[in-house]
């Protein structure tokens, strides 16, 4: 096994993992905001946008550094982000049961971006304990 090109593989499915966490993270944030931003002011009090504004600078802080945390553990990174994802999925569904089929798409590509980051990780696991196989 040629051990750079290895390596080299490795680190890129590391980086596609990380990218996936990172997108998820931004785009759920953004989303969130404009979202905040289409809804009258009448409707929202000001403290209720600045505590939700707070929670998805706190949900994006953890796709982050789940992200940071890809190179140590990819697939529990990446698992913690897909239920994560999932659990403010269902949270909020506990307040509006409707809110589990609005957005579906969204959900459902958000998902498949995580299980593509997922099978990156994965893959860069493997490969990491190919190269300890190598230097054993």
């Amino acid at each position: 096994m040629n051990n750079p090109q290895t390596r080299a593989e490795m680190t890129k499915e590391l980086k596609t993992a990380r990218r996936y966490l990172i997108g998820v993270g931004i785009l759920m944030f953004v989303m969130d905001l404009v979202i905040i931003q289409l809804v009258q002011r009448d409707q929202l009090e000001a403290w209720f946008r600045n505590v939700v504004l707070c929670i998805d600078l706190f949900v994006l802080g953890l796709f982050l550094a789940l992200a940071y945390f890809v190179p140590r553990a990819p697939r529990f990174c990446l698992i913690a982000g897909l239920v994560l994802f999932w659990l403010l999925q269902l949270g909020a569904a506990y307040g509006d049961p409707s809110a589990l089929y609005k957005g579906i798409i969204v959900k459902i590509l958000f998902t498949m971006a995580l299980w593509k980051g997922l099978q990156s990780a994965s893959k860069a696991q493997l490969l990491k304990r190919d190269l300890e196989r190598v230097f054993e």
